[in-house]
């Protein structure tokens, strides 16, 4: 992956973020609304891939299904694609649940990026694209450079098709993750 200017800014507050699961806690500021996208991620300390499936999106994180999640605190590199959007972003796992899914709360995107996922929550919510306000009035708090190995938004050839394949064929339990991760380690060969 060629290195890109992530911009950190206040997507998420550290402080909300702890090692034990919110039970009913209703903690998320931002209005969110359903989806169905594919996820891909990277736990950025062990390396561990891991597929699911988006069903709520918001500007500050996503809801992911999946029936093994990152326990909370893991720090992960996040691809989100649908048919005619796609976004990628650095996020922390704030609500894990074994069998059922996580919550993630975006730390970390490039602009770029930040204007793929407005224009995507606009259409979820019914609104037609409006373009980005110029650079100098975005919050943005400082510029980081990170080279992190991941799937990219250009992977849309054969390559890409595959993994998403792979992908949903894990969600519908078809196969399992040890085939799965045989099958993402032949792709990437």
């Amino acid at each position: 992956m060629k290195e890109q200017d992530l911009v950190v800014g206040p997507l998420v507050d550290p402080a909300t973020i702890t090692k034990e699961a919110v039970q009913g806690d209703e903690r998320r500021k931002d209005a969110r609304f359903p989806v169905s996208a594919s996820a891909e991620m990277l736990e950025l300390s062990t390396r561990t891939r891991l597929s699911g499936r988006a069903s709520d999106l918001s500007p500050g994180g996503c809801y992911i299904d999946t029936v093994s999640p990152f326990p909370v605190g893991a720090s992960v590199m996040l691809t989100l694609t649908s048919e005619s959007r796609n976004v990628h972003v650095k996020a922390n796992v704030v609500y894990s649940r074994t069998g059922m899914g996580m919550g993630l709360a975006f730390t970390e995107m490039t602009a770029k990026q930040k204007e793929n996922l407005t224009v995507w929550l606009r259409e979820l919510n019914g609104q037609p694209a409006q373009p980005q306000a110029p650079e100098a009035t975005r919050p943005y708090v400082q510029e980081v450079t990170i080279d992190e190995p991941i799937a990219r938004a250009e992977d849309t050839g054969l390559l890409g098709a595959l993994a998403e394949l792979i992908s949903l064929l894990r969600v519908k339990r078809i196969l399992s993750d040890s085939e799965v991760e045989v099958l993402r380690e032949k792709l990437s060969k």
